[in-house]
């Protein structure tokens, strides 16, 4: 709010842009930690797919759809008391601060964008890199293969 003075109103983008970045970074992070521990199921399923005996999977599909099932009920508390907080946080603040919700606009819509628009980044690069490693000698295409695949996992 400081430097919205500073600036006289003026929206200042080059001062905003970092603070952007770092808010779309870490929304991003947070989604694909929540995703991966609470909501992807396939590991389960696979490894329930793997028992030899029709029995042994049977047991272990009970216990592994419990573990589901309290994973879910989980995501959703958590998400539900995130966008609670949210929604009084940002309420409160547009309550308080009534000059600023503009900008407070502005910098949502722009993070969102962003977060749209880096996970094609994100994806496109390991699939240059993998197809680079097509094309590539027979000594490149392990080291290039396997860069791909940590830039995947990133």
């Amino acid at each position: 709010m400081h430097q919205i003075y500073e600036d006289e109103g003026k929206f200042n983008f080059g001062y905003q842009l970092p603070k952007i970045i770092y808010s779309a970074i870490i929304s991003t992070v947070a989604l694909r930690l929540m995703l991966q521990f609470l909501v992807l199921t396939d590991k389960d399923v696979f490894e329930v797919k793997k028992q030899k005996t029709k029995v042994e999977a049977n047991n272990l599909k009970k216990k592994k759809l419990k573990c589901v099932i309290i994973k879910f009920a989980i995501f959703f508390i958590l998400n539900f008391i995130l966008l609670v907080s949210f929604w009084y946080y940002l309420t409160y603040f547009n309550a308080i601060y009534k000059n600023t919700q503009i900008y407070l606009i502005e910098n949502t819509f722009i993070s969102f964008a962003f977060s749209l628009f880096y996970p094609f980044v994100i994806n496109i690069l390991p699939m240059m890199i993998r197809m680079g490693s097509i094309h590539s000698s027979k000594n490149d295409q392990d080291y290039l293969y396997k860069l791909s695949q940590i830039m995947q996992v990133i």
